[in-house]
């Protein structure tokens, strides 16, 4: 499966902490995302510094 956006495939660079069916929220000033309580969905673990947001 691939997620796809207005601007193609979906990936968000992260710092370990993100797991599948957990959330994920991206910090602007250090460009990589981090665990949250609330903010993007994540789909699936890509290796171990990316993951697919929904």
């Amino acid at each position: 499966m691939v997620t796809v956006g207005l601007l193609g495939k979906l990936l968000f660079r992260v710092d370990g902490t993100c797991a599948e069916d957990g959330y994920c929220m991206p910090n602007i000033e250090e460009e990589i995302a981090t665990k949250a309580s609330s903010g993007y969905r994540v789909l699936e673990r890509i290796d171990s510094n990316q993951v697919s947001p929904f």
